[in-house]
């Protein structure tokens, strides 16, 4: 799976939209959304911020690093 895929269904199944999310983690929802489709490229700032916002234990810290490393 990749990063923005995940990123979407952890922040859709907790309910949250794109505004309320870049609010919590200090990042627009336009470059949210981006990263999302596919059209910016996550950092690791992001993936510990969004981690901690969605309550993903690392999950997507994780995930960014297998894709960085794979």
């Amino acid at each position: 799976m990749e990063f923005g895929e995940e990123l979407r269904r952890l922040r859709q199944s907790k309910g949250m939209s794109l505004a309320s999310l870049g609010a919590a983690v200090y990042f627009t929802k336009g470059y949210l959304s981006k990263v999302e489709n596919g059209r910016a490229r996550p950092n690791p700032a992001l993936a510990a911020l969004c981690d901690r916002a969605l309550g993903a234990d690392g999950a997507l810290t994780a995930l960014l690093e297998r894709t960085r490393t794979g």
